[in-house]
């Protein structure tokens, strides 16, 4: 039995069009700081934001490269939800989901399936806009030659904080699926 294919509510369009401007400022930050910085660049900096290596700029083309694959993963996971999730259910691994998907009408399987990958989308866009401040904070930093003071604590605390907002959402989607079907 398929779920059948819905399109995402305005939030759903609103996340997926936030994910898209995160992946291109990543593009349009690296193109402004690149042009603008010398062959020599700082490459390595200490945990109190002070330089320690130099090398060329050349290295900087890291930033947009890999740092675009996490957003570009998850518009096409979002955009072929259907498809992915009706060729193999298995890859959302997430029992409780699954299980309460299953004992729903197929139309109301639609809507849920959205929720959940609109999940995703949040999740995809807090990982793409850190990845966007952390390019940010790193070219002002090589350019500055020094280090924002916000860098170094958003380095540590903005993953750790990522991963109770992950929980409480999915903890929330369950709740609200196990009472839709009551």
């Amino acid at each position: 039995m398929k779920v059948p294919m819905k399109p995402f509510s305005a939030m759903g369009k609103f996340l997926l069009t936030m994910l898209v401007i995160g992946a291109t400022l990543m593009w349009i930050t690296f193109v402004y700081f690149y042009y603008s910085l010398p062959e020599q660049i700082i490459t390595k900096f200490s945990f109190k934001g002070e330089p320690l290596n130099y090398g060329s700029k050349i290295s900087l083309w890291f930033f947009p490269v890999s740092f675009s694959i996490t957003p570009l993963l998850i518009f096409f996971l979002s955009i072929f939800r259907f498809s992915i999730f009706n060729k193999a259910p298995y890859i959302m691994n997430l029992p409780a989901f699954y299980t309460n998907l299953n004992k729903m009408p197929l139309e109301q399987q639609s809507i849920w399936l959205n929720k959940a990958f609109e999940i995703v989308l949040i999740i995809g866009n807090a990982v793409t806009y850190l990845l966007l401040a952390l390019e940010y904070g790193t070219l002002v930093g090589i350019k500055t030659q020094e280090l924002p003071s916000w860098y170094v604590p958003a380095v540590f605390l903005l993953p750790i904080l990522l991963v109770p907002l992950v929980i409480w959402l999915l903890y929330r989607l369950n709740k609200k699926m196990e009472k839709e079907i009551e």
